[in-house]
């Protein structure tokens, strides 16, 4: 649901058609400041669901711990044993004891460091 002003200065309505949600529809109203409430209270009417954010926020973040286990299991079947043997070694006696518990897109230069 939105409200626009054409080229022409017409003040237009549009939104998604609730039958077909791959088109939208348009309810034109005429010109100048009359009209645009008119649309405006249109907009308002009309009662679609609200916005919802598709895509999970910084506070929604994985674990540090959790994509480290996800990257060995994956990488798993293509390194060779020794590799992700130390890998897993590095993983488990340095990185994840300072930074498994934080959420991974929390983490900057300056998470774990020590002076």
């Amino acid at each position: 649901m939105s409200v626009h002003q054409l080229k022409d200065g017409r003040w237009i309505v549009q939104y998604r058609d609730p039958a077909n949600k791959n088109k939208y529809k348009r309810e034109y109203f005429g010109r100048g400041a009359g009209y645009e409430k008119a649309a405006r209270e249109r907009d308002a009417s009309l009662a679609f669901r609200g916005y919802e954010k598709r895509t999970p926020g910084p506070d929604s973040s994985p674990l540090f711990a959790d994509l480290a286990k996800a990257y060995l299991t994956a990488r798993m079947a293509t390194i060779e044993n020794t590799t992700y043997s130390v890998l897993e070694y590095k993983l488990d006696a340095f990185l994840l004891p300072e930074l498994g518990n934080t959420e991974a897109l929390k983490i900057t230069k300056g998470v774990g460091h020590r002076p």
